[in-house]
């Protein structure tokens, strides 16, 4: 189960997953910004911006959670995130650098597709759930469209969903069970 902090959770989650797994991660930074805020410091960047939340509609029926003899929780929240990865490089000459980091960062969130423990962070490590993160299928007018709303030019990107991040509800009822069932009969006449 998942706290208020899961959208937190999923970003660092992302973050960590690529700082560990680039091949030269000492020599570059990954960064959870809005991408008018990037600024690079090293020689490398990526940098993943959460850009939208929705409800995923497949898991918003479910059923209450019992928590207990006589109470319910109404059921967690479940959400689809979605982020932006921008690979950046000093050299503005040759998008070479860019290229490789874009491969390399796509080749570990394929491996790494359905994300549980040990790589969550936060407060989804223990929880038992599992993230599934799926690149989305943008065509570039797409593309252009979010980077239009940031008011700034278009840069080599993609989309990733990750699916399904959980939040927990604080609202509970308590509920009265039915201790004895009594039946009666009537007799039909004919």
């Amino acid at each position: 189960m998942s706290n208020f902090g899961v959208i937190s959770d999923v970003s660092l989650t992302l973050q960590k997953l690529l700082e560990t797994e680039m091949s030269a991660p000492t020599t570059m930074e990954i960064t959870l910004t809005s991408p008018q805020k990037v600024t690079l410091s090293l020689d490398r960047l990526i940098n993943l911006f959460l850009y939208q939340v929705i409800e995923n509609p497949f898991a918003k029926n479910q059923e209450p959670v019992r928590v207990g003899l006589n109470r319910l929780r109404h059921p967690p929240l479940p959400l689809n995130l979605y982020y932006l990865l921008t690979p950046y490089a000093k050299d503005e000459r040759d998008n070479k650098d860019e290229h490789l980091l874009l491969g390399e960062a796509m080749r570990i969130f394929y491996e790494h597709s359905i994300l549980k423990d040990p790589h969550l962070q936060g407060g989804l490590r223990g929880s038992g759930e599992e993230l599934s993160l799926v690149l989305c299928p943008m065509n570039l007018e797409e593309l252009m469209r979010i980077w239009s709303s940031l008011h700034m030019s278009y840069r080599l990107s993609v989309c990733y969903e990750v699916r399904i991040a959980l939040v927990d509800s604080t609202l509970e009822r308590y509920v009265t069970r039915v201790e004895t069932k009594e039946t009666r009969y009537r007799q039909i006449s004919p």
